[in-house]
């Protein structure tokens, strides 16, 4: 099921968001698109990212 996150309309924070999203049952894939992200941010989900 797809699911956007518009991050100026939402008061949750992208890294809570994208955390929840892969921790779901059955999840072993996820298609992004962004306009921006850090390569930072990648130390935030290194943990749930195999």
């Amino acid at each position: 099921m797809s699911k956007i996150f518009d991050n100026s309309t939402e008061d949750k924070k992208f890294k809570k968001v994208l955390k929840d999203v892969i921790a779901e049952d059955g999840v072993k894939r996820i298609d992004m698109c962004v306009g921006y992200f850090n390569l930072r941010g990648w130390n935030f989900i290194a943990e749930e990212v195999d």
